[in-house]
């Protein structure tokens, strides 16, 4: 599946939010609603590192929001120079399903 990087407002600073968008098909698929959080695995040099995402909030459920947000995202999305990104060209992500509520960021998709 595909994610896409996600920021809060417009431009880039220390105060925004980051995180994963999920498509609609993606989470409609792989989410439900009787879990109230998504783990998902960043790689890192050591391995892989687990973040915590909340599901538990009207927005991930509507038609337009579906982010997984997490102060973490943002920290390695600086750390492995994905921020910022080009107007309007956010970087996508290769991300497989592990089951049940758990995911892991493969790759990079270069577009």
């Amino acid at each position: 599946m595909i994610w896409t990087a996600w920021k809060s407002g417009k431009g880039f600073s220390a105060n925004q939010s980051f995180g994963f968008k999920v498509s609609v098909a993606d989470r409609d698929k792989y989410f439900h609603r009787s879990n109230d959080k998504a783990f998902i695995e960043l790689p890192v040099k050591e391995g892989f590192r687990t973040i915590e995402c909340t599901t538990d909030k009207d927005s991930f459920w509507n038609s337009t929001c579906r982010e997984l947000i997490n102060r973490e995202v943002g920290a390695w999305f600086l750390q492995n120079q994905f921020i910022p990104w080009a107007n309007r060209k956010p970087v996508k992500f290769q991300v497989k399903w592990l089951g049940e509520n758990r995911f892991r960021v493969l790759s990079t998709i270069n577009e």
